[in-house]
């Protein structure tokens, strides 16, 4: 007995229609029989609406379909009851014997099958059934199956390695076992095999990644190198056009020219003269902030924030004052402030 595997959908309408129709719908031939389970309708067009309704329950549960494909080796010739009875123990070994669920039987294959399409919401509580290690439990339920009603015996995946069944003595299981299923190939040997290939593909893979990522690499940097040099010639094409300009312009009208470099000459001396005016009342401010104070005797250290807000006053260290280290501020001050400081005459 084999279970290839099982799906979780949301749709039971598309999923039943399949079953009973086929894919494209002209197939209704190939259904041998249908039974349901915990349901009192047996229409193929109103099971698919009755198990909805019971999904609607659960808001939780986003995939309340699980179907159960369980198929026999072609050898074997079951009947209708073997068959039913082998799918109510798989529902009732893992737990959903009180579900709603529907048994689907074709004929369209050589080796005898059934379909099995359960709701995972509970008709009576409303919750899910979950389907943590389903494929464990189904190939143990599965393996109790084949003991219990004679069948031929699979190796599962999630099963005991059972040497009897991989091409071992039958007679060693003693009598009255279930007969053996043909010989395949150790599982064992197929799960090394399949980790060498594994090993070997994830080496392909990490050289083709790394020859990728260099690849890429290398292209970045030349797109980065033309755009640069599009950037410089840009720029320089640029001034040169200015330059070009000026001298057709200094050529052309060479009195205009002068008379511009006048009034920028004129334009530099104004700046200049007036920054020595901003100088000099901040220095005349400062002066008045440190001035000695006839109540306080001795000399008098320059404020913080008076020495912050005239910082680019030179001649500080040349006056002797005292000049306090800024909280928190740079410890570099210059030459002259490092000299002996003077007392600022009382």
């Amino acid at each position: 007995m084999i279970v290839p595997k099982t799906h979780l959908g949301n749709g039971f309408k598309g999923l039943m229609s399949y079953l009973f129709t086929g894919k494209d719908g002209d197939e209704p031939e190939r259904v041998e029989w249908y039974e349901t389970r915990n349901m009192i309708v047996d229409d193929p067009k109103i099971i698919p609406r009755v198990m909805r309704h019971t999904a609607n329950q659960s808001t939780r549960c986003k995939k309340p379909v699980y179907h159960i494909p369980l198929s026999w080796h072609v050898d074997e010739d079951l009947t209708r009851e073997q068959m039913t009875k082998a799918a109510d123990r798989l529902l009732e070994e893992l737990g959903l014997d009180d579900h709603q669920a529907a048994i689907v039987c074709h004929n369209d294959t050589k080796n005898p099958h059934v379909h099995i399409v359960v709701c995972r919401v509970h008709p009576g509580t409303g919750k899910a059934w979950s389907t943590s290690n389903d494929y464990k439990r189904i190939d143990h339920a599965k393996m109790l199956i084949e003991k219990e009603m004679g069948f031929m015996r699979v190796q599962g995946k999630h099963t005991p390695i059972d040497p009897t069944i991989n091409g071992g003595d039958s007679d060693a299981a003693g009598d009255g076992e279930a007969p053996v299923a043909p010989p395949r190939l150790d599982v064992v040997k197929r799960l090394e095999a399949a980790q060498q290939d594994f090993e070997a593909y994830q080496g392909d893979h990490r050289a083709v990644r790394e020859a990728r990522y260099q690849e890429r690499k290398l292209q970045r940097r030349q797109r980065r190198i033309e755009w640069l040099g599009e950037k410089a010639q840009a720029r320089l094409d640029k001034q040169q056009a200015r330059y070009d300009g000026l001298f057709r312009k200094a050529f052309s009208n060479p009195e205009e020219t002068r008379t511009a470099l006048e009034r920028d000459i004129e334009y530099g001396v104004k700046r200049i003269n007036r920054y020595d005016d901003i100088t000099s009342k901040r220095q005349n401010g400062f002066l008045e902030a440190v001035r000695p104070n006839p109540d306080r005797p001795g000399p008098r250290k320059v404020p913080t924030d008076v020495l912050r807000r005239h910082r680019h006053t030179q001649g500080l260290g040349l006056m002797g004052l005292q000049i306090p280290e800024p909280q928190g501020g740079r410890a570099n001050h210059s030459a002259a402030s490092a000299q002996p400081p003077l007392a600022v005459p009382g």
